[in-house]
């Protein structure tokens, strides 16, 4: 979703896919997402250095893939930018944008709706094993002063998200 030259070549191949993109708090996500780079061997030694190259740093990115990924952690989450420019290429009929912490709490009826909106049938889903939980074990707390501007920026960069996809985050307003 992230990468700006992906829609038009899915465009040139799936002209009628449907599109699931399930947005996740963003600051949550990025902290998973250094935590992910760093079992990886991916990212420096702490979460502020992770962020810091990217702070100020606006989507869509420039730059190669590799690049993207040790300097781009911020934009990442500016998921109505990146939404935008997906239906840029596809219609809002192709999307269905759910919540992750929805997708958590009401497993069951959400891959329900994501089964209706891709046209298969209901099905009953074993939602009681968690098949890909990560760990920041051990890991050092996080600045909160950091985590304010953090939320803020979200607030800002994804603020007519609910309205502009139909769905309601708890974390966007």
């Amino acid at each position: 979703m992230f990468l700006p030259e992906v829609q038009a070549r899915v465009q040139a191949v799936l002209p009628d896919v449907k599109i699931v993109a399930v947005l996740r708090d963003p600051v949550s996500r990025m902290i998973s997402q250094y935590h992910h780079e760093a079992r990886m061997g991916r990212a420096p030694a702490s979460f502020e250095e992770f962020v810091a190259p990217s702070l100020e740093t606006e989507w869509p990115p420039v730059g190669e893939t590799e690049e993207l990924r040790q300097r781009c952690a911020v934009p990442r989450e500016f998921y109505e930018d990146q939404i935008r420019h997906w239906q840029s290429f596809f219609p809002a009929e192709q999307f269905c944008v759910p919540g992750f912490e929805e997708l958590v709490k009401n497993s069951g009826s959400t891959l329900n709706e994501l089964f209706a909106f891709l046209g298969l049938d209901p099905h009953l889903v074993d939602t009681s094993k968690v098949l890909n939980q990560g760990t920041s074990k051990g890991a050092a707390p996080v600045d909160s002063g950091l985590l304010d501007r953090l939320k803020e920026l979200y607030r800002e960069k994804n603020a007519g998200l609910s309205e502009f996809v139909g769905s309601k985050f708890a974390w966007c307003p």
